[in-house]
């Protein structure tokens, strides 16, 4: 059995669609938590990403080239879902800091700088 690499115009794709779906995490998370004034400019930067996906995958249907679209939304899907599963992982690593009990052992006070030393 041989592992048989894309062509390099899809994987040039998929690193587009993966490039386009950082960039959506990253502007987004920079408004996160929601406050009252963010909700529009999330919604604004999460529609205008998948409309530029849209576009890229219709432009790439029109020249024919389909396969590179469906790479390109790979890529855009591979990066929202490791930035989800990242952001789930934190989460649930910060529920089950805030709940385990001290009495199994784990530490839950942070520690206190000594007095009087220089």
């Amino acid at each position: 059995m041989t592992l048989e690499w894309p062509a390099p115009g899809l994987l040039v794709a998929c690193v587009v669609g993966f490039g386009v779906g950082v960039a959506t995490v990253g502007m987004v998370s920079t408004l996160y938590p929601p406050a009252r004034d963010h909700l529009l400019p999330m919604a604004l930067v999460a529609t205008a990403s998948i409309l530029l996906i849209l576009v890229l995958y219709l432009v790439a249907g029109a020249l024919d080239i389909r396969s590179a679209g469906d790479w390109l939304i790979i890529g855009y899907m591979v990066a929202l879902v490791l930035a989800a599963s990242l952001a789930v992982g934190r989460e649930m690593a910060q529920a089950v800091r805030d709940r385990v009990p001290g009495s199994v052992g784990v530490k839950t006070a942070a520690a206190t700088a000594v007095q009087g030393r220089t």
